[in-house]
């Protein structure tokens, strides 16, 4: 820099001349400010340059710099300062803390460590939910089931339960509401009137949980993260990778993109769902945001407190299975569920179909998404139950999809729908059954005691998963 630059702003004239008060007096009267100044710049220009450039920075040492100069004792007159009034330098708020204020300081300290130590677990464990005593007596134990003329234990399913049957139909009609319900309607199903936020359950002739409207979170920010979702899959849909051929397929006609931990279909082994090129970086960016995090550890709570027979039945399978596989990646740690699937619209309305190679007695979590009036359109039909529900946006439906057939009400021009789904294959139950091998290797290493034992588990599985189930005991809601 300039040294006029600096002998404009520091005066050469002595202090004296323009201050009456105190000065100080350096010991050194030859020394030059500016240049040493200047000097001590361009020494730290010159280091900087060296840490950016050198691959190691360490392998030189530090020039010494030149010792600063020493300046004499500094003496301050004395100065009377005014003392302050009592009260001064704190507000006619502040007070000493009450017995209340630590009470609830206590309280707050502690929802934190209960909350740290939750999301330690979160991390550590798979499947941390546990349903607690209140919730159990206010949401599940007092809810009134709708119930339903069907028998779920006749269900049709493989041999060994690990999948449903295919039934081989396919259907690429999207259904209007009157055409389902109605006394005009060939099918004259029963509609559910839902406002996508109480619990609702629904029960078969036995009293088995087969399908519950689970609702959403009783959060204020919630509709916000549900509107959040819903741009965030129509902003990325124009980014997806789709061929032409995969653009219609049998659930609809609808981009959709999967992740997480699949088998079957001709997989050797459990792997790493994966999406190349521009759909790998959507579902990168869609997986790390809050509010599909946020649905998808709402279901997993849902499952626990409703199921939680069931759901500790993932946790043990899907938790040695990740234990065994490390490569394996959950999409959130938070949720039971091995696989999600983003379905972008723009109108997401599904065919008439059967997810068969989802575990049976297993579970999806599906949430509704977008801008439209769900009480003309949008409704989940339950072709095996005879419903049709209204399906708010921002709430959340578990259900056996894999043996119960579905799909959904067209919506009305100008309208909007997404959905977001998670589940998980039931050849991921079977991959760990079979000591984490396929089945012909494993039953290749059993003895013919052993074969026999492991033919009796497979013919009992389907009873086992319907165990899983609870029973409600609750008089049903009554539809029209």
């Amino acid at each position: 820099m300039d040294s006029g630059i600096f002998n404009s702003i520091f005066t050469t004239q002595p202090l004296a001349d323009t201050w009456n008060g105190w000065h100080v007096t350096a010991a050194n009267p030859d020394f030059d400010f500016v240049s040493s100044l200047r000097d001590s710049i361009d020494r730290e220009h010159l280091a900087e340059d060296a840490d950016l450039f050198s691959l190691s920075p360490l392998t030189s040492p530090e020039p010494t710099p030149p010792p600063s100069p020493q300046l004499a004792p500094i003496t301050l007159p004395d100065i009377n300062f005014e003392p302050l009034p009592p009260n001064a330098g704190s507000s006619s708020t502040q007070s000493k803390p009450t017995p209340k204020d630590r009470k609830a300081r206590r309280k707050s300290s502690s929802r934190a460590a209960r909350q740290k130590k939750r999301d330690g677990a979160r991390e550590s464990t798979y499947g941390h939910y546990h349903v607690r005593k209140k919730v159990q007596e206010r949401y599940i134990n007092n809810a009134e089931a709708i119930e339903c003329d069907v028998e779920m234990e006749k269900a049709d399913v493989t041999s060994t339960a690990y999948t449903a049957k295919d039934d081989g139909a396919r259907s690429r009609k999207i259904f209007q509401l009157d055409e389902v319900v109605g006394e005009n309607s060939k099918y004259n199903f029963k509609p559910v009137s839902w406002n996508g936020v109480d619990a609702i359950p629904i029960k078969d002739e036995s009293g088995n949980l087969v399908t519950l409207l689970a609702g959403c979170p009783n959060d204020s920010n919630w509709p916000a993260l549900q509107a959040q979702a819903s741009r965030a899959l129509e902003e990325r849909r124009h980014r997806c990778s789709i061929p032409k051929d995969k653009r219609i397929h049998r659930r609809g006609a609808f981009t959709a993109l999967a992740t997480g931990v699949s088998h079957g279909g001709g997989q050797k082994e459990p792997r790493n769902l994966s999406n190349e090129g521009p759909n790998g970086l959507v579902v990168q960016e869609l997986n790390e945001m809050e509010a599909f995090k946020r649905m998808g550890g709402f279901a997993s709570a849902v499952m626990a407190s409703w199921m939680p027979d069931l759901y500790r039945y993932y946790a043990d399978n899907l938790g040695e299975l990740h234990d065994k596989n490390p490569t394996l990646r959950r999409v959130w740690n938070c949720s039971i569920f091995s696989a999600a699937t983003y379905n972008f619209g723009p109108r997401t309305c599904c065919f008439k179909h059967r997810d068969f190679g989802n575990l049976p007695f297993g579970w999806c979590a599906v949430t509704a998404l977008g801008n439209y009036d769900p009480t003309k359109g949008g409704h989940l039909i339950l072709w095996d139950l005879h419903l049709v529900i209204e399906f708010p946006p921002g709430s959340t439906i578990l259900l056996p999809s894999a043996i119960v057939a579905h799909s959904n009400v067209a919506i009305s021009k100008g309208e909007t729908r997404y959905s977001f789904a998670q589940y998980s294959a039931g050849a991921l139950f079977r991959w760990v059954d079979n000591k984490h091998q396929r089945a012909a290797d494993y039953y290749a290493s059993l003895t013919p005691e052993e074969l026999a034992e492991v033919e009796v588990k497979n013919k009992a599985r389907w009873k086992l998963g319907l165990s899983l189930w609870p029973v409600l005991k609750k008089k049903g809601h009554e539809l029209s």
